[in-house]
């Protein structure tokens, strides 16, 4: 499965069903996160920064339960 999630512009931004599914998931792959990266980093959730294409993350949440995350 894979989920798309706002990350906000600024700390704190992030909702409860956003950080619900961000403890989740298996894989955490983060587009431009910005200030929200250090709400990421105090709940201890991992991710990597990368740019996918859509292909790449379809076939990635074939197998495992990713979120894919944007700034802004």
């Amino acid at each position: 499965m894979l989920t798309v999630i706002g990350l906000g512009n600024e700390r704190g931004d992030l909702t409860l069903s956003a950080l619900k599914a961000l403890k989740n998931a298996d894989r955490i792959y983060v587009k431009n996160g910005g200030a929200a990266l250090a709400d990421l980093a105090e709940e201890k959730i991992g991710f990597e920064e990368c740019e996918l294409s859509a292909e790449e993350l379809i076939g990635a949440a074939r197998q495992k339960e990713v979120c894919y995350c944007v700034g802004g």
